[in-house]
């Protein structure tokens, strides 16, 4: 299944600073996997900002040199969207987070949305759905992102 980022409708945050389209043209480009965590609003957004660290600790143990982190997060309703960026503003994160005020990354890749409840996601360099498990919550879909990644050279 082909996995399609819409870069060009989300705003990107980094650092807590808005930021041009570029970044996603740079992630575009990249001939690296993609670990995606897509969150909508059926999830908590604010709870999830708040527990980001936790994917800068992935991002080291599987590996930044193989691997692209993609955050995006569809927070709902216009006061949402002000809480999320507000919200994001306050931490610093080494990732740009994607935020997806129209929902067009569900819209883009519905089959893929519906099928799972729990929305993260590695995507080769092509742009194909590989896998889905959260290495946040399961050390095994962390072993196995790390296995695909790595085997894959």
């Amino acid at each position: 299944m082909k996995v399609i980022i819409p870069y060009d409708q989300m705003t990107a945050v980094l650092h807590g600073e808005i930021i041009s389209d570029a970044s996603g043209e740079i992630l575009s480009r990249s001939n690296k996997y993609k670990l995606l965590r897509y969150i909508d609003e059926d999830e908590c957004s604010i709870c999830q900002i708040k527990s980001l660290y936790q994917w800068d600790e992935i991002m080291d143990l599987i590996g930044r040199e193989r691997l692209d982190l993609l955050l995006i997060i569809c927070p709902g309703d216009s006061l949402m969207v002000s809480a999320t960026l507000s919200v994001l503003q306050q931490y610093y994160f080494s990732y740009p987070v994607w935020i997806d005020e129209a929902s067009r990354f569900t819209e883009v890749n519905i089959k893929l949305c519906q099928s799972h409840r729990r929305k993260c996601f590695l995507i080769d360099p092509e742009g194909n759905l590989v896998y889905c498990g959260d290495p946040t919550i399961n050390i095994s879909s962390r072993e196995k992102i790390a296995d695909i990644v790595y085997v894959d050279k």
